[in-house]
């Protein structure tokens, strides 16, 4: 994998589901090597997902201490805040596309930081 690569939820939670068996692994490796290579980016919309998921939603929740100490060092790798002009920004692409995409929303402003990006997902 080459340039910046966008993290979804999915990945990120994985990495910290105790039930998820190789999944975990895959994306613990995964996660691990964007951010020692600082390619992984990802949004604050991930972000609020993984936390919730993780403290609340898997058959076997982590705390919600153990949860803020991933959220803390990732935060470097968010991307900018959602205003109005991402929004529309995110539409017209999404137009341009002929497709609506809830995606577009979250990677739209990573177009600024990156020339290469690539989604992760599982």
């Amino acid at each position: 994998m080459s340039g910046i690569a966008f993290v979804d939820s999915s990945v990120l939670i994985y990495a910290h589901d105790r039930d998820a068996g190789s999944k975990r692994e895959l994306a613990g490796t995964l996660c691990s090597r964007l951010w020692s290579e600082q390619t992984g980016v990802l949004s604050i919309q991930v972000l609020q997902e993984f936390f919730v998921t993780v403290t609340r939603k898997l058959r076997t929740p982590i705390a919600r201490a153990q949860a803020r100490e991933v959220v803390l060092p990732t935060r470097r790798g968010c991307v900018s805040p959602t205003t109005p002009r991402n929004i529309l920004r995110a539409a017209s692409w999404s137009e341009a596309a002929e497709s609506i995409s809830g995606m577009a929303l979250i990677v739209l402003p990573q177009s600024s930081r990156a020339r290469k990006l690539s989604t992760v997902r599982t």
